[in-house]
């Protein structure tokens, strides 16, 4: 399998990568290496979808020992539509995605126009999604989700004591993934 997505948050399991050659987690951490000081090695990435400001989504047994990688060159500000705590150098998951995938193509031989091509088209359906997200915003009269005011907005939601649908929702699959954490641990 080239690609493989698995929802965590609907129970679906990650599958064991112990003993894998070459499997990396693209997770910037105070362990992680640049991921172009492996790039010729990697064989595998695997990519979470999380807040990787919240280290829980990383304490997954299946990838728990794994080496971690970051990116060189993260950009300077996320064109995604939520905020970020950590400030600069914060993107989406699928800005991580093709910034890391372009950060191996420089260094490895394989990554042809093809491939290029087909990272284009996965950020000109992130761009659609952003417009998309910016009309109903104008719609809506709030400021545009991706601007400063528009983040700042995000942020000071969720200070409120309720905060958002999205993050009561949060929550909530942070508390069930935790307890299914402390299950497989103690198993």
């Amino acid at each position: 399998e080239r690609i493989r997505l698995i929802d965590i948050e609907n129970n679906e399991s990650l599958p064991s990568y112990e003993g894998e050659d070459n499997t990396y987690v693209l997770f910037p951490s105070e362990n992680s290496i640049p991921i172009s000081s492996v790039a010729s090695n990697i064989h595998r990435l695997i990519v979470l979808d999380c807040k990787w400001t919240k280290s829980s989504c990383q304490r997954l047994p299946e990838i728990d020992g794994l080496p971690q990688v970051h990116l060189d060159h993260p950009p300077s500000e996320s064109f995604f539509w939520r905020w970020h705590n950590a400030g600069p150098g914060m993107c989406s998951t699928l800005e991580a995605i093709y910034f890391a995938a372009m950060e191996v193509a420089q260094v490895s031989c394989y990554f042809d126009n093809a491939k290029r091509k087909a990272l284009i088209d996965l950020m000109w359906l992130f761009g659609i999604q952003r417009s998309a997200t910016a009309l109903r915003a104008r719609r809506e009269g709030k400021p545009l989700p991706f601007s400063k005011d528009g983040k700042t907005m995000q942020r000071d939601l969720r200070k409120t004591e309720k905060g958002s649908e999205k993050h009561l929702r949060d929550i909530e699959i942070t508390k069930r993934l935790k307890a299914k954490a402390t299950h497989n641990a103690l198993i």
